[in-house]
């Protein structure tokens, strides 16, 4: 049996799973990762630990595969996006710990590059806005602190590109190599010319010659070094997580929209090959480049807080003592009797981008009970969640007809039911429970041609579709007694 196998490395955990070309998972193996705050606004994770993950999960899936008989025929990696590791390609060695997604501490120098009036210039030539999130402050941080000054060969990549190097062999002689969908979240990539652009890395301070070698999202090519699980095997694509779940949810075409509810939410639309360019609110990026065709852009709305909520309402108030519990309460109240939680733990992404806002419980009364504190968490993500699709929908000049939806979240009745209702869009949840990983899986097919792109789309269909209630009213009054609040924290 011929298989396709995805590396997921996440931001809590690293995965892996084999796929059969029907789309059938066959083995799955995860390994969790940790997470440090060593300072308020400082996010960082160990290099080494996402490595020995990684290497752990797939070897581990290596020998089940031994078992069954089959064989991986190609490997597809995606991972947590905008997070940066330095590291010495001489020695393999980190420079320092891999700096999350989450992490603030470009918060200033964000706020002196707008003052220079800049902001303009970065968001026409990288579709991104001025954002600690983004990778390029993370990189200026590294280089200014003196943390390349000790590696004979310093490169400063994302997590795609330091696991894919280290699985082929950490050769001193080989670039480290990154995909189009991971470079366009750096601030440092022209989506125009698609490549890394020499003003913008004037302008972060970043030497040039530290950032890896650019390659098509599927038409990898390079082979796994022996030593390595699944050595002999070719890596046949790269991709970020977002883009790989559209792809993985069979989004592959213009205003084809997901949502993903992990972490964070972020629903991304695919908008065809020809930039959109909005000026404000939305993200725009390189959803995936197959081989030689244009690349496919997309939009994206991130909001940075909101299955970290339920983690929350679970291990700081304690609230419920798993996750189970989470549609039992919600819905064991008609409403959330005027409360309103607006979880903004690292501020507000789309289409506010105010790294300073703070969330905050809005409404409660001696009445309030730990149900109503729960159901308006929800409410909360998926307020924000609507927020996001109606800026996407001003950007593109179009209008989302369906949203398909992935993550932790959408195997809750209760959340895609409340989002079909709140949008007032039917809301289908996606048929691969491991959407992410999926779409690394399919675009290593389609790089070694045992996939093809009608495939995907019939591959990928769901049939798990919530439909609006009839009536908007509800909806209606949850958006004013929203609005109301939010404007207070903004």
């Amino acid at each position: 049996m011929d298989l396709l196998v995805a590396l997921d490395i996440g931001t809590s955990s690293v995965r892996s799973i084999a796929y059969d070309l029907q789309g059938q998972a066959q083995a799955a193996f995860a390994k969790e990762i940790g997470l440090s705050f060593p300072e308020p606004r400082y996010v960082e994770q160990d290099p080494a630990e996402i490595l020995s993950a990684a290497l752990e999960v797939l070897r581990l899936l290596e020998n089940e595969l031994k078992k069954m008989p089959a064989r991986a025929i190609s490997i597809g990696i995606t991972n947590q996006r905008e997070t940066v590791i330095a590291f010495d390609s001489e020695s393999g060695k980190a420079c320092y710990n891999a700096i999350s997604w989450q992490d603030g501490r470009g918060l200033d120098l964000c706020s002196d590059l707008i003052d220079q009036g800049l902001s303009p210039l970065i968001r026409q030539k990288t579709g991104l806005e001025l954002n600690p999130y983004f990778s390029a402050t993370k990189m200026t941080w590294l280089t200014k602190n003196g943390y390349l000054a000790s590696a004979r060969r310093p490169k400063l990549v994302t997590v795609d590109a330091f696991i894919a190097w280290h699985l082929m062999g950490a050769n001193p002689a080989i670039e480290p190599v990154t995909d189009p969908s991971n470079a366009s979240r750096t601030l440092l990539y022209n989506l125009d010319s698609l490549a890394f652009d020499e003003e913008l890395t004037e302008i972060f301070g970043i030497d040039f010659k530290h950032l890896p070698n650019l390659v098509n999202t599927a038409e990898i090519a390079l082979a796994i070094a022996p030593g390595m699980p699944f050595s002999g095997v070719t890596i046949g694509s790269i991709i970020g997580d977002q883009q790989s779940s559209l792809f993985g949810q069979g989004m592959i075409t213009p205003m084809s929209t997901k949502v993903t509810h992990g972490t964070g939410t972020f629903a991304v639309a695919n908008v065809g090959q020809k930039r959109i360019s909005p000026k404000t609110e939305v993200l725009e990026s390189i959803a995936w480049k197959i081989g030689d065709q244009s690349p496919t852009y997309c939009l994206e709305g991130s909001i940075f807080t909101s299955g970290v909520v339920m983690r929350w309402l679970r291990d700081s108030l304690g609230l419920i003592s798993n996750y189970s519990e989470i549609d039992t309460m919600a819905s064991s109240v008609q409403s959330s009797d005027g409360v309103v939680v607006i979880p903004a733990f690292q501020g507000l992404g789309a289409p506010y981008w105010r790294t300073d806002a703070r969330g905050a419980i809005f409404g409660i009364s001696t009445a309030t009970t730990p149900a109503h504190i729960i159901r308006a968490s929800i409410e909360g993500v998926v307020m924000r969640t609507q927020e996001v699709i109606e800026a996407m929908e001003r950007a593109s000049g179009s209008k989302v007809e369906t949203l398909s939806t992935d993550g932790g979240l959408s195997t809750s009745n209760f959340v895609c039911q409340l989002q079909a209702d709140q949008t007032r869009i039917p809301t289908v949840r996606a048929k691969a429970s491991e959407a992410t990983a999926f779409g690394a899986a399919l675009l290593a097919g389609i790089s070694q041609e045992v996939i093809d792109l009608p495939q995907v789309a019939e591959i990928t269909r769901s049939t798990s579709t919530f439909n609006p209630s009839p009536s908007a009213y509800s909806a209606k009054a949850r958006r004013e007694n929203w609005n109301k609040y939010i404007a207070k924290i903004l």
